[in-house]
Order: C-alpha cells, then sequence, then structure tokens
C-alpha cells in the first residue's frame, strides 16, 4: 500500500483480498492518497467475484 500511495497524478483502484478482518483493518488505515479508491474484501469472495 506504501508504494502505490508515492504514485501521483493517477487514479488507482484497488482491491485488497484477506482472509484476516485485522490484516484489512491496518490496511485501510494505510491508504491517505485521495487518489486511491481502495475496497478491501473479507467476507465471502466467491459472491463478490460474481457481483
Amino acid at each position: 500500500m506504501d508504494h502505490l500511495q508515492e504514485i501521483k497524478d493517477i487514479k488507482i483502484n484497488y482491491t485488497g483480498v484477506d482472509i484476516s478482518n485485522e490484516l484489512l483493518k491496518i490496511a485501510k488505515k494505510s491508504v491517505k492518497n485521495k487518489d486511491m479508491q481502495c475496497i478491501f474484501v473479507c467476507d465471502d469472495i466467491v459472491d463478490y467475484i460474481k457481483t
């Protein structure tokens, strides 16, 4: 995440997938770049991919 935030003048859509809620909480807090749209998925990834 830190490396992605160093990129300037580019809109980034990032999807993070993990089975640990705690890791996703940490990742969400690390996003400070306003050009980054981040989605973090932990629940039923199969249903998420279908949509």
